[in-house]
């Protein structure tokens, strides 16, 4: 079943009640380590996609520095204009209604998250919003994707299914890779972890940049062959004498 922007910005339009019921959980704080432990630095600047009402927003302004800027979007205005009012107290804070699967930004970023966001956009979008996205990322910064584990989810199908959204399709490795091709990002980091259950119940990925001048030099010395072919040699010798 095909579903319409509009559909879809509807349902998160109403999805705010939830979010705002909800505040800041275990999945945000994950995220917020996550972002840490791959590198975000507190004056980076930063690009959130799919932001929501600000909960992951307001735990990365809490760790930057207030000369750090960060940039936070969504494609619901009503999640948009609540955002602002909650975290009108941060100076260095953009919030506004886009769209990268149709866009970009002439801004370039350290760090671009996508905090359980690409499960809700159509496949058939992917790639032109990693295009976007790479367009956008500094070539010495990474893009943070969370996602459900994609066998978690394909369990939600079946026992949670009151709780998945308008789109919630299982992100699997392989379709990942396939919509990078051409995008100038590769997937540096991939693993599957816990947070709610005891078998992993989300993904966390980072992408970086594929280097413009990417080259492969031999960090192998010219002479290691001629001593692993030595150290064979005489540990074959003292096992003949054992």
């Amino acid at each position: 079943m095909t579903v319409s922007t509009t559909e879809i910005k509807q349902f998160y339009d109403d999805f705010t009640v939830s979010q705002k019921e909800m505040g800041i959980n275990h999945r945000h704080l994950s995220i917020q380590r996550q972002l840490e432990k791959h590198g975000l630095k507190k004056g980076d600047s930063v690009l959130e996609v799919g932001c929501g009402i600000g909960t992951l927003t307001e735990l990365m302004l809490r760790y930057l520095e207030p000369s750090a800027n960060l940039t936070a979007v969504d494609v619901s205005e009503k999640s948009i204009a609540f955002a602002k009012e909650r975290l009108s107290r941060y100076q260095n804070l953009t919030l506004e209604v886009f769209d990268f699967t149709q866009a970009v930004k002439e801004s370039l970023y350290d760090v671009i998250v996508l905090p359980d966001v690409i499960e809700h956009i159509p496949l058939e979008l992917h790639k032109q919003l990693f295009v976007n996205l790479s367009r956008m990322l500094k070539n010495s910064g990474f893009i943070l994707i969370h996602i459900p584990d994609p066998n978690y989810l394909e369990w939600s199908k079946h026992h949670l299914k009151e709780a998945l959204q308008i789109i919630d399709q299982p992100i699997h490795s392989h379709l990942l890779a396939q919509n990078l091709l051409g995008s100038d990002l590769y997937i540096s980091y991939l693993k599957s972890y816990s947070v709610y259950f005891s078998r992993p119940d989300y993904q966390v990925v980072i992408l970086r940049r594929i280097p413009a001048d990417e080259s492969y030099q031999s960090i192998t010395p010219k002479n290691e062959s001629f001593f692993r072919r030595l150290k064979r040699k005489i540990e074959y010798y003292l096992r003949g004498k054992k």
